[in-house]
């Protein structure tokens, strides 16, 4: 039925003078491939000159009678390519386009010359629209059909977000959103019981953060500490409400400290701190229990703060290897907002800042206990990722971390290694990231 064009451009343009609508229409007539039609959508009248005008270039460009965001009657094609005016596309652009694998696929977006694009991600597009200004829509979708990115530049320069949600966007949103709320939190705190460096006789730093996350409702907190921890901290844990001590007995391991922690509790949330935080965030349970709500979702994670206010992690990132994404930046410069500014799938999260359900956290494995200090959370979020669902960074769960203030930030060569060896497969790109 849809022999003559293997896609159909689709333009919306208010006048079909439009000197952005000509960029793009000398862009698509410069294509290397040349089996498209263009269907324009023009909100004021078109007079028979401009018919005239647009038939010059060719006879494949026509005007849609439909509306230009369900254009499917006016097309002649199984693919509707969408683009903004004003967008130059690369010269084989729909050639690209044509040729991507669509099996299981709804929508296709790529890269523009000067951005690389991250990939579909339902929670993050709700807040940063990010595809760009050139979409393609399949005809007939099946039910489960995937939004997919190819990394190809499909357009020249940097133009706006794409202005429109797709339709193929809705069956994701609403998958997405799918689960019920946990309600009950246990916060795990790793701790020796140790002051700042910069005050040897101040109180012991866990119990500022223990202050500072208050009594919340359906949230109990499990201090898991070492033996030698100051008799002091004992004393004042003891006496704060919602609060449990498991004394730690073996020698220094942040991993299996974590996972005693979790075992101890049969709340539906575990939430992981290190002891060095103050947390910043009063609605932090809140922004969990809804977190979490999403099947798909296995962990999430906040923004972790320097005392001058800097990003110390906004999640991880993998290339060229794991680290701390967004370190050093501010937190509130607005050209940062895509990536820092809205929640967002991520590769990983740091291990100062994690919350899982806890039958997530069981059915990975919890922590792997020969990561005694680092990169434990480098594994335990692959080890999520694995499963098939999804790590989220939400800028608005807030922490200060006075990084490594109780314990020694050096990295371990061995730990790197075991890290490397065990998914330096995924280390090549990282799809979350521009």
């Amino acid at each position: 039925m849809f022999e003559d064009f293997r896609g159909s451009f689709v333009i919306s343009s208010r006048s079909i003078r439009d000197s952005d609508l000509l960029t793009t229409i000398e862009s698509i007539r410069s294509q290397d491939l040349v089996e498209w039609e263009c269907v324009l959508f023009i909100d004021e009248s078109v007079h028979e000159w401009d018919l005239i005008e647009i038939s010059r270039y060719s006879p494949r460009f026509r005007l849609g009678t439909s509306d230009a965001w369900n254009p499917w009657h006016d097309i002649r094609s199984d693919l509707a390519i969408h683009v903004v005016p004003g967008t130059r596309l690369s010269t084989d652009a729909f050639s690209k386009l044509v040729r991507a694998n669509m099996t299981g696929v709804a929508a296709l977006y790529g890269d523009s010359s000067e951005v690389t694009r991250p990939n579909w991600s339902p929670v993050r597009y709700r807040n940063d629209r990010y595809f760009g200004d050139v979409v393609a829509f399949k005809r007939d979708t099946d039910p489960g059909s995937v939004i997919k990115r190819i990394p190809e530049v499909l357009s020249i320069g940097v133009r706006q977000s794409f202005p429109v949600v797709p339709r193929a966007d809705a069956a994701s949103l609403a998958d997405c959103a799918k689960g019920s709320a946990p309600v009950t939190i246990s916060v795990v705190i790793p701790t020796a019981g140790k002051r700042p460096p910069s005050d040897p006789a101040g109180r012991a730093m866990i119990l500022d953060l223990v202050t500072s996350l208050g009594v919340q409702r359906d949230v109990t907190i499990t201090v898991v500490a070492d033996v030698h921890a100051p008799d002091e901290v004992f004393s004042a844990l003891s006496a704060s409400d919602g609060v449990q001590i498991i004394r730690y007995e073996k020698p220094f391991n942040f991993s299996d400290k974590c996972n005693v922690g979790a075992n101890a509790t049969e709340s539906d949330i575990v939430f992981f701190l290190n002891d060095d935080m103050i947390c910043l965030d009063s609605d932090w349970p809140d922004r969990i229990r809804a977190g979490l709500t999403a099947k798909k979702t296995g962990a999430v994670g906040g923004m972790l703060l320097t005392t001058e206010g800097r990003i110390q992690c906004a999640g991880h990132a993998n290339f060229p290897v794991p680290h701390l994404f967004g370190a050093g930046l501010d937190p509130d410069d607005p050209t940062h907002q895509p990536t820092l500014g809205v929640e967002r799938e991520t590769s990983g999260l740091s291990g100062a800042c994690i919350a899982m359900r806890r039958e997530t956290y069981l059915e990975v494995g919890g922590m792997c206990i020969e990561l005694a200090e680092g990169y434990n959370d480098v594994d335990l979020g692959f080890k999520v990722l694995s499963t098939g669902k999804s790590l989220i960074f939400n800028p608005a769960l807030r922490f200060v971390h006075f990084e490594s203030a109780t314990r020694d930030p050096k990295v371990n060569p061995d730990e790197f290694e075991f890290v490397l060896n065990r998914w330096g497969r995924f280390f090549d790109a990282d799809p979350y990231t521009p």
